[in-house]
């Protein structure tokens, strides 16, 4: 019988493929038009990375973690999920550059940053089980995650008259927005490192380095304009993924 918790895991897995695939339509679409070529297309294909790294990190972690049934980890495991939103942005690139309606790529700017919200608030209750939070409160942080994320996402003003390098459409009340992500961010690495403080056990360091880097990573590969920033931040995003991985596994054996 699959657990509430390997469900919710599995379905991220395939929400994580769709969207991938999605991305790869709006590739092959830029290919069979000509709209695309030379260093961009190379970092719209970067930017699919993010739907690969969804995919292969979170099922990697999924096996990895199968015996170990951690909220810390499953959250970690949703905000890798959710980075896959981050694939759609070819397709809007497509569709703009072929002046198809505007409201696609719009749907897909809200999408991105309920994406982008749902993993931050992920990696933020990750830490907040590691710094002490009760078990028993995860569906209801889970749903709150979800809900916030979602809202956040609706009411975004999206302004269609401003298309960014980032594939997206601008968006109002950005500062506001950036200060809200930046916070939460800050406060997700604190919250390992209060672990680490508290339960005495160094390791919660160095998974504190891997939540960094997957921040990092995805501010790199989220702002990139050209393929080797797109590039450095995929590569980041995986160098966290490991440490988190590698770093609350040998944690986890000492309990």
């Amino acid at each position: 019988m699959i657990s509430r918790r390997n469900s919710l895991q599995i379905f991220g897995l395939l929400i994580s493929i769709l969207l991938t695939g999605v991305g790869v339509y709006g590739i092959l679409l830029q290919f069979r038009t000509g709209t695309t070529v030379g260093d961009e297309l190379i970092r719209q294909i970067l930017l699919l990375g993010e739907g690969a790294f969804a995919i292969i990190g979170s099922l990697f972690l999924m096996l990895f973690f199968r015996n170990t049934p951690s909220p810390g980890v499953l959250f970690f495991i949703l905000a890798v999920q959710a980075t896959a939103f981050g694939a759609l942005r070819p397709l809007s690139a497509a569709l703009f550059s072929l002046n198809y309606s505007y409201q696609i790529p719009a749907a897909i700017t809200r999408a991105y940053y309920f994406g982008r919200f749902l993993s931050i608030l992920a990696l933020f209750i990750s830490g907040l089980f590691a710094a002490g939070l009760a078990l028993q409160r995860r569906t209801i942080m889970f749903g709150s995650a979800f809900f916030m994320a979602l809202t956040l996402a609706a009411v975004l003003p999206v302004d269609i008259s401003e298309y960014t390098p980032q594939l997206l459409f601008s968006i109002g009340a950005r500062s506001s927005m950036f200060l809200g992500y930046g916070v939460i961010a800050v406060l997700s690495t604190a919250n390992y490192l209060i672990a680490a403080l508290h339960q005495g056990n160094r390791n919660y360091y160095l998974v504190a380095c891997g939540v960094f880097f997957m921040i990092i990573g995805k501010e790199f590969v989220y702002r990139s304009i050209a393929p080797e920033a797109a590039a450095i931040g995929l590569l980041c995003m995986i160098v966290g993924a490991y440490l988190f991985g590698s770093r609350t596994h040998t944690i986890y054996l000492w309990l």
